[in-house]
């Protein structure tokens, strides 16, 4: 099973609807927001106290039950059984909600995809349903992805991609994601994503420049870690820096 986890806005639905192409992949082409509901219901059930206490089942048969309610609220209809074919899931997820995944799906394949906070940020402010949320909220949840990024390192069963890969060179990405979940490369997916692009973001010069002075320190103060541990700068302090 492949898992595709990443903050919105940053990239998932192109890569998600590139990899739907490849013919080893069963997919719905949906997200599947259901997934993390339950991932991180039956994560509860077993390290909340008060809820292990009144489990009625072993571990084991625990985790078997909600392997199949996922699976039969994400795929009601008989999927084929190919040999060979990988099934994907697309769901944000947290660090401590991945180790339960990997738990209780001991073959499955996490890529975890992330992109420059101020990006992400900047093109929910103007989306038109993520757009209602604070500014503060867009902050919390793309720190997220920078607790993803350290989750997976070091890991064989995640695969960190940052955004600027997608179109800088698709060909090897998407045959790095194949080999990844072990299945033969597809030229369809990295041709997908060439040719596609989803709910792209117009800005009027930079990213962040309608961004007011305390929206601005409130990044700053949110994020300025998670950047830093990703390899990002906050383009206004660089501009502070060239400038003095």
């Amino acid at each position: 099973m492949l898992v595709l986890t990443g903050v919105g806005r940053s990239g998932t639905t192109a890569l998600r609807k590139a990899l739907t192409t490849h013919p080893g992949i069963i997919s719905t082409g949906h997200e599947h927001n259901v997934a993390f509901d339950i991932l991180e219901c039956a994560r509860r059930n077993r390290t909340e106290f008060s809820r292990r206490y009144a489990m009625q089942t072993s571990d084991a048969r625990h985790d078997a039950l909600f392997r199949g309610l996922l699976f039969d609220l994400v795929f009601p209809d008989p999927q084929p059984a190919a040999q060979g074919r990988c099934t994907m899931l697309f769901t944000n997820l947290f660090p401590e909600t991945a180790t339960y995944l990997t738990e209780a799906f001991p073959k499955a394949k996490i890529v975890c995809l992330v992109r420059d906070g101020v990006e992400v940020i900047a093109s929910r402010k103007k989306h038109e349903h993520f757009g209602s949320d604070d500014f503060e909220r867009h902050c919390r949840i793309w720190t997220n992805a920078a607790d993803m990024h350290a989750w997976s390192q070091d890991r064989d069963d995640a695969m960190l991609i940052r955004h600027e890969h997608l179109r800088a060179d698709p060909d090897i990405l998407c045959a790095r994601i194949a080999s990844f979940v072990g299945l033969e490369n597809d030229a369809g997916a990295a041709t997908h994503l060439r040719e596609h692009t989803y709910h792209p973001t117009n800005h009027d010069g930079p990213a962040w420049a309608s961004w007011s002075s305390a929206e601005r320190r409130t990044f700053e103060e949110i994020c300025s870690r998670s950047m830093k541990k990703l390899g990002y700068t906050i383009p206004w302090q660089a501009e502070q820096s060239r400038a003095g």
